[in-house]
């Protein structure tokens, strides 16, 4: 009888060894020391190393690693496949013009998400933003102006857009002059408007200076078409005329409640909501929840809380609300805390929200990422990615 042989090892197969460094994903020393091990293990490993070059810029030497970056690409080509999101710092003046100029003329294959910050202050190069903003793997588009006045100046920035374009973020600064409505708009050479499926709007303003941005004209949106939109996101200080919405076929809504009141029932195909709630709740609460029709599709609420400690007579009105919502279905309240999570923080909200408890739709998610303010906006800004991506 001939001697048994010994079993292979699992990682011989090379399904289970990419799912195994898979796991490793998010950590690049991890990576990197698996890309060394044997020839079968370097693809995968590179796939993550590459995916989403992190090109941090609030921190000395960054710029040296983004000139690494480039040279690196430039050397060996058949890493640039990997590349499939790409975000140029959010402080540009840490970037040179050189570095710059070299990371967006490497010939991407395979991108599929770009977010740019743009300063007019530092830097403003208009002949290379055409050649990454034309390619034809684009889906996702995120431009950060540094002024909201640039708005206006970003015209440029929108000539030989990719017509794959589906989704896009604005995300503006303060304003010189905040009584001016915000537009944008502009000739395009595309053939045809590039039919978004998600637009996320946020315009920041300083306190003090500008309370309360004007309304955005989302109708001049030139070369886009948001006529067909399934995802809208609105911030808290974006003041958006719901008239200029076409809001039909929005299935996904994310809005900070503010100045502008909005109807609920105006989004007849609506699934998911997340509300993001300052200060007082009880307005907002009344405002917009009361809103929602008896006939309706939602499935998920998520309400995102900003403030803390939260007082219990603003938190009885949207209890009450949210208790008595026209629903179909045992639809659970998600509330999405940025503070941190321990049983003493839990026992407050459940306390605060005695009706949704009593009915077992009550739950906490936390967001733990360094401090309160950081994972207010990490809040918001991975959910919509989360729900966008299924588009």
């Amino acid at each position: 009888m001939p001697q048994s042989q010994s079993q292979p090892s699992p990682l011989s197969i090379q399904e289970l060894l990419d799912r195994s460094i898979d796991f490793l994903s998010a950590s690049h020393v991890d990576l990197r020391s698996c890309s060394l091990v044997a020839h079968s293990w370097v693809h995968t490993a590179q796939s993550h190393l590459f995916r989403s070059p992190q090109l941090t810029a609030a921190r000395p030497g960054a710029a040296a690693t983004q000139l690494a970056l480039s040279a690196v690409l430039t050397s060996s080509p058949h890493l640039i496949h990997h590349v499939r999101h790409l975000h140029v710092p959010f402080q540009i003046s840490w970037l040179s013009p050189l570095t710059f100029d070299k990371l967006c003329s490497i010939e991407y294959t395979h991108l599929e998400d770009i977010s740019i910050y743009i300063d007019w202050r530092v830097y403003v190069p208009q002949r290379l933003y055409p050649r990454v903003l034309s390619l034809r793997t684009l889906r996702w588009l995120k431009l950060h102006l540094s002024e909201g006045r640039q708005f206006l100046d970003a015209v440029h920035l929108l000539q030989n857009l990719s017509p794959t374009i589906q989704h896009l973020e604005l995300i503006a600064g303060p304003r010189e002059e905040p009584e001016t409505p915000l537009r944008i708009s502009g000739s395009s050479t595309v053939l045809a408007p590039i039919r978004l499926k998600s637009l996320r709007l946020e315009l920041l303003a300083e306190p003090y200076r500008d309370p309360l941005m004007p309304p955005l004209d989302i109708s001049v949106l030139a070369p886009f078409d948001v006529s067909e939109l399934k995802a809208l996101q609105v911030s808290r200080l974006t003041c958006v005329p719901w008239h200029t919405i076409p809001r039909a076929k929005i299935e996904i809504l994310d809005l900070a409640l503010s100045h502008e009141p909005v109807d609920l029932a105006s989004f007849p195909e609506l699934t998911t909501l997340r509300i993001a709630i300052p200060e007082p709740l009880e307005k907002h609460s009344r405002l917009a929840l009361a809103t929602i029709p008896p006939s309706n599709h939602i499935r998920t609420i998520v309400i995102g809380i900003e403030s803390w400690p939260l007082d219990e007579a603003e938190c009885s009105p949207l209890d009450e609300h949210l208790s008595c919502l026209p629903l179909s279905g045992p639809v659970v309240i998600e509330f999405e805390s940025p503070f941190p999570q321990n049983e003493a923080t839990e026992e407050i909200l459940r306390s605060l929200f005695p009706r949704l408890v009593s009915q077992n739709r009550f739950r906490v998610t936390y967001v733990l990422v360094g401090d309160v303010e950081t994972a207010i906006w990490r809040m918001s800004a991975n959910w919509w990615r989360e729900q966008v991506a299924g588009l």
